[in-house]
């Protein structure tokens, strides 16, 4: 004797604001070509409950301006014991601009270092710690010399003039070069850690080596 599984009872499925209703009754267990039909139907409905619900988050999240991603890029540096210190775009056309060079094989107060940085994301980006060799140089926009243990930022290095940023911030797609004014000396060959951090916690990490010349 061939024996019948039996249900009973009502199925009902939620999902958001839809749902799907199944009475069984006292009868023979449902065939399987009901049964897939059923998890088709059900598959559906929670299908369209997801995408609503994530087109409306998504739609959220655009309206309100997140989620922001930041992302800024190293792109050089030039640490080197001479004159004409590169910009990201080629030497420095104002030598007034980088203070004093000593020709004693120091990079030593009353020179500078130039580190080459990108911004690579859709907004503007603002500079909120900047680091070299641990020590953290706080922004300057000076009329002639950067002053020492501040960084300057040159958002245009022409023939005939330096521009520099008015404040410490990157607009999208922007490259400049950020010119570290040193009160201390070090010598060359020494590895610098160059840590820029920005207002929305995205840090940007990189080596700087004195007496090297580095471009992406």
């Amino acid at each position: 004797m061939n024996s019948q599984l039996y249900l009973q009872n009502c199925l009902i499925v939620y999902s958001g604001e839809y749902s799907l209703q199944v009475r069984i009754s006292q009868k023979r267990a449902i065939s399987p070509v009901i049964a897939h039909l059923i998890l088709i139907a059900i598959v559906a409905v929670g299908g369209t409950a997801t995408t609503v619900f994530a087109q409306d988050t998504y739609n959220i999240l655009q309206l309100s301006g997140y989620p922001e991603i930041e992302l800024v890029t190293v792109t050089g540096f030039d640490a080197r014991d001479i004159h004409l210190i590169e910009a990201h775009n080629g030497p420095i056309e104002k030598p007034s601009f980088l203070a004093t060079y000593l020709n004693d094989g120091l990079k030593g107060k009353k020179e500078v270092i130039t580190v080459y940085v990108k911004n690579d994301s859709t907004k503007i980006v603002s500079l909120d710690e900047i680091r070299l060799g641990g020590t953290e140089y706080q922004f300057s926009n000076p009329l002639f010399i950067v002053p020492f243990g501040s960084y300057a930022i040159i958002s245009k290095n022409l023939p005939a003039a330096v521009v520099q940023s008015s404040s410490a911030q990157l607009k999208p797609g922007q490259e400049v070069t950020l010119v570290f004014a040193l009160n201390h000396d070090i010598k060359l060959g020494h590895n610098l850690q160059f840590k820029l951090t920005t207002g929305n916690g995205f840090v940007a990490i990189s080596n700087v080596k004195t007496g090297d010349w580095r471009t992406a």
